[in-house]
């Protein structure tokens, strides 16, 4: 009887797994209320600094993504002449279809660039360029279209973060502030293998960046920070998510663990 419940747990474990509820969204993008063809659109799990979706709308500005874990969505585009647009909240339900309406348009500023191989010179034109809103609300993430190492991008009045990304690259960011800029990024290639075996090597890998997980991935750090009275906690893009999490696991860890009960920001 045991053998034949087992076997009967693993079958429900699988049909279940086959069967994972998932659901779609299909929308148009519009400016002025007529469409726009050729929109970059992107579905954003909410919290996300990548596409959960990415597709281009068509000659009538329909898109369609499908396969989507309940939950709400950021559903928002960038279009060349256009500038972009946000649609935040979007719910999906399982096994329904939701409808929306991408709008774009409205007074922005212009961002051009192009992206370089920092040791040559020369145009990455495999790069991938996401642009996040810097703000309260999950899910304000845009792509955009990147031709021969260049892209062009009307924006909402906003600040930005812009990051860059090209195979065997290291990934670039830049903040871009509430005004026209044309820029230039500059992407490192990756670093030898024996730097990547010395940095293997020497990692200390985290559980998770969450407060509130206990402390036995961190003890390896109590030997670099020694005796220090001052420890300082820096970020490489302000605004994200999980660099601002990671630092508020690592207070818990410096007060709890290593006695430290002074604390100061800076803006």
């Amino acid at each position: 009887m045991q053998a034949i419940l087992i076997v009967s747990s693993l079958v429900i474990a699988t049909a279940a797994g086959a069967a994972e509820p998932v659901g779609t969204i299909e929308g148009v993008v519009t400016d002025g209320g007529k469409p726009v063809a050729g929109a970059v659109v992107v579905a954003v799990d909410p919290g996300a600094w990548k596409p959960t979706a990415t597709t281009h709308s068509d000659a009538q500005g329909r898109f369609r993504f499908t396969s989507l874990a309940p939950a709400k969505y950021g559903v928002n585009a960038t279009a060349s002449g256009h500038t972009a647009a946000f649609d935040l909240g979007v719910a999906v339900t399982a096994g329904a279809v939701t409808r929306t309406e991408v709008k774009l348009g409205g007074d922005g500023i212009t961002v051009s660039g192009s992206l370089v191989d920092d040791a040559t010179g020369n145009p990455l034109t495999d790069a991938t360029v996401v642009i996040g809103r810097i703000s309260d609300v999950e899910g304000d993430l845009l792509a955009v279209d990147v031709k021969d190492g260049k892209f062009t991008v009307r924006l909402p009045h906003a600040r930005f973060t812009l990051l860059a990304n090209a195979p065997r690259h290291a990934q670039e960011a830049l903040e871009i502030a509430d005004a026209s800029a044309n820029v230039t990024l500059r992407l490192s290639g990756i670093a030898p293998a024996a730097v990547l075996d010395w940095i293997r090597a020497r990692a200390v890998p985290l559980a998770t960046v969450e407060a509130g997980h206990g402390f036995a991935d961190l003890a390896p750090l109590a030997a670099a920070i020694g005796d220090a009275r001052i420890v300082g906690l820096g970020e490489a893009t302000h605004g994200t998510r999980e660099f601002f999490q990671l630092k508020h696991r690592l207070l818990e860890w410096l007060v709890s663990e290593r006695g430290f009960d002074v604390f100061g920001a800076t803006g």
